[in-house]
């Protein structure tokens, strides 16, 4: 029984991988969109476009919806589908918060 239920999750985050990357593409013109590609540091995105991504996820059942924060919080497509578990209208919060490197002076 509890197989069965780690595969449910596991489909479910490679829906909502699949979802936020399809969306990603689109906002971002590109042909692929790597799950573990850094949102603003890999595939380029700034935070207008990120601002876009959060409200189509709130339009659209097919995909968590989550906030700017989310997206700074998990910046990678696998890391916020799996914040989200990959279920539809929830908002994350997160179980430890990843630190950022601070420029130096």
């Amino acid at each position: 029984m509890k197989t069965q239920v780690l595969r449910t999750e596991r489909s479910e985050n490679v829906s909502a991988e699949q979802a936020f990357a399809d969306v990603l593409r689109d906002l971002l013109n590109l042909e692929h969109v790597p799950v573990d590609g850094h949102f603003f540091n890999d595939l380029g995105a700034d935070s207008m476009v990120m601002a876009r991504f959060c409200a189509r996820s709130r339009k659209r059942s097919d995909m968590p919806s989550v906030s700017m924060k989310d997206v700074y919080r998990y910046p990678t497509v696998r890391e916020l589908a799996a914040a989200t578990g990959g279920r539809s209208g929830i908002s994350v919060e997160p179980a430890a918060v990843r630190e950022v490197p601070q420029p130096l002076g």
